[in-house]
């Protein structure tokens, strides 16, 4: 707490802003004060779930993966021109 609301080296109007008797808070020091906490749990929090997350499985990148087929050609709305070709990466 000390080094998050230092009293002796706060300005005074901070002083009186924050510090009822230089023991206990106003609201508003008490307010700096769970704001700080919450930020700090926060950052705790998010290094945890990093911490605890599977590593990024690399997509596999398959040969001819960009070629176009020639039933590919044509109009997509249209059921009689060719078949519909679904690659990996379309569905990703």
């Amino acid at each position: 707490m000390h080094s998050a609301v230092p009293f002796f080296t706060m300005s005074e109007s901070d002083q009186e802003a924050f510090w009822d008797d230089g023991i206990h808070f106003t609201p508003d020091g008490y307010n700096l004060i769970g704001n700080k906490v919450g930020m700090g749990l926060v950052k705790h929090l998010e290094q945890e779930r990093a911490a605890n997350q599977p590593p990024v499985k690399k997509r596999r990148v398959f040969r001819d993966d960009e070629k176009l087929f020639d039933e590919e050609v044509g109009d997509p709305t249209s059921l009689d021109q060719g078949y519909v070709v679904v690659r990996r990466k379309d569905l990703d």
